[in-house]
């Protein structure tokens, strides 16, 4: 016959979740307040139709919900690895590697925020309305990616003995071919002279640009979240 034991010890109570949510609930409610405070803002002092701040863009203009199907997984992607750096990068450590993390994952962020707006377009026409007008904006779009390489070289150099203590070979990888990506965008224009036009090749290019693209996105997103997962896992 079992024994059954019961525990009539008191049970020391965990308020700190508790402590940790309230600030979490209060915060997301004040969002909500900031930002419905502004939309009503927006929507008396200017012509903006504020109900499109609200809609899914395909379904504004009409289009299909596969419109962009690829485009928002990268940026849900790149999203994934940020949120996992960011988030890893406010447990401290002893090293660098917070802000190896911070910096990572603010990098990411902002490869979001661009896939997201077309940042690298909009500045571009701008730099094509009022700087060189006579140049192509696919042209001038190439003036952005090269300020985001320069920010990714500063990020390698700064950072070269954490990202050699982990996965680097995945990052080589994703930033291969995230630059693959690129140099295709812009090669296509270079090349537009002397290769025929036709439906068949501008398919082709825009294809293989979009999946070199979110491969690299892919790679990228893993790598950060196999760093995050590593330091997490140390404890350090």
């Amino acid at each position: 016959m079992g024994i059954v034991s019961v525990d009539l010890a008191p049970r020391k109570v965990d308020r700190s979740r508790g402590q940790v949510s309230l600030p979490w609930i209060g915060g997301v409610i004040l969002f909500l307040v900031a930002i419905g405070v502004l939309v009503f803002v927006l929507d008396t002092g200017t012509r903006m139709n504020v109900k499109d701040l609200f809609v899914d863009p395909s379904a504004k203009a009409g289009f299909g919900p596969h419109v962009g199907l690829f485009s928002h997984l990268g940026v849900l992607t790149l999203w994934t690895g940020a949120t996992a750096l960011l988030g890893a990068s406010v447990l401290g450590s002893r090293d660098e590697r917070p802000a190896f993390q911070l910096s990572l994952g603010v990098l990411l962020a902002v490869l979001a925020l661009d896939d997201l707006f077309m940042l690298h377009e909009e500045l571009g026409g701008v730099f094509a309305r009022n700087l060189l007008p006579s140049m192509d904006r696919r042209m001038l779009e190439g003036v952005v990616f090269a300020a985001y390489g320069v920010a990714w070289v500063v990020w390698l150099v700064r950072y070269r003995r954490s990202i050699l203590t982990g996965p680097a070979m995945m990052l080589v990888a994703a930033l291969a071919m995230l630059g693959g990506s690129v140099g295709l965008d812009v090669g296509e224009l270079l090349v537009s002279d002397w290769v025929e036009a036709s439906e068949a090749r501008i398919t082709t290019v825009v294809v293989v640009e979009e999946l070199t693209k979110l491969g690299g996105i892919v790679l990228l997103a893993g790598y950060a979240i196999t760093v995050a997962r590593e330091h997490l896992l140390r404890g350090d």
